[in-house]
């Protein structure tokens, strides 16, 4: 499932492929996207706001929202799932693959995006620049809510998914079920501390021409709580990793390490 360390590596794969290019041609090969227009134009670079990514071209911006299992790939031969193809200059063809067909693409104007992303009211950005503790303590410290599900609010920072917030609370020593407001001053310390070089640690280990996400079998090597249900613990190396639900989502934490 796509989170901040994944659109960051696509962002990264699209702006390294249209560097210079030209969009030639929209193709939908799906009917949910039958009547979308996507202007061809130049090129002009992408970023990335959360889990959300911006894409340049001409007088347009493409904002896509990769959800479950969207991923933009280069074409290369037909393949399962293709819901788009974007023709480039030089002959590139790049691919718009979703299994689960819940991802989106909107074409915006530069005012209409500004409005959009305004709209969200998101959260600041987690990486690549450290949130102080102090920020932390200030955004989640009163909430009575637990910390695990509390993370992953994108209206308090935003980019963080499912698997980030198991990540960071393991990392962190954090039991996932306590309440935001019972972490103390040195809990706020290591939690802060450890989410911008776990986020380094995913982009490093995944990046490449195409994400493995978990859900569909691939990925989840450079994780050290995630998916390890009945394993031992790699941070104590005492206790066995346990699976609950929180929120209707897969959570997964050491009851030793963790407190």
């Amino acid at each position: 499932m796509p989170e901040l360390p994944e659109v960051e590596i696509m962002r990264r794969n699209v702006d390294a492929w249209g560097a210079g290019r030209h969009l030639v041609r929209f193709v939908p090969k799906d009917p949910k996207w039958q009547d979308l227009v996507v202007p061809p134009g130049p090129i002009r670079g992408t970023f990335r706001r959360g889990k959300a990514l911006v894409w340049n071209i001409g007088d347009h911006s493409l904002l896509l929202h990769f959800r479950m299992t969207g991923k933009i790939v280069q074409w290369h031969e037909e393949r399962r799932y293709t819901r788009a193809c974007f023709e480039l200059s030089d002959g590139m063809t790049l691919a718009f693959v979703d299994q689960r067909r819940f991802a989106d693409l909107l074409v915006m104007s530069p005012v209409e995006l500004q409005r959009y992303l305004e709209g969200k009211k998101w959260g600041p950005e987690p990486w690549p620049d450290p949130l102080p503790p102090e920020w932390w303590v200030n955004r989640f410290g009163n909430l009575k809510m637990a910390v695990k599900p509390a993370l992953m609010r994108a209206d308090c920072v935003v980019g963080i998914g499912n698997i980030l917030a198991s990540e960071i609370c393991h990392a962190a020593g954090v039991h996932p079920e306590r309440r935001c407001s019972t972490l103390t001053s040195e809990d706020w310390l290591r939690l802060s501390g450890c989410v911008v070089p776990l986020i380094d640690r995913v982009i490093d280990t995944e990046s490449g021409p195409e994400i493995a996400y978990v859900n569909q079998g691939g990925g989840g090597s450079m994780f050290s709580v995630y998916g390890r249900s009945r394993k031992g613990c790699l941070r104590c190396g005492v206790g066995v990793v346990q699976q609950i639900r929180q929120s209707g989502r897969s959570t997964y934490l050491c009851p030793n390490c963790q407190k």
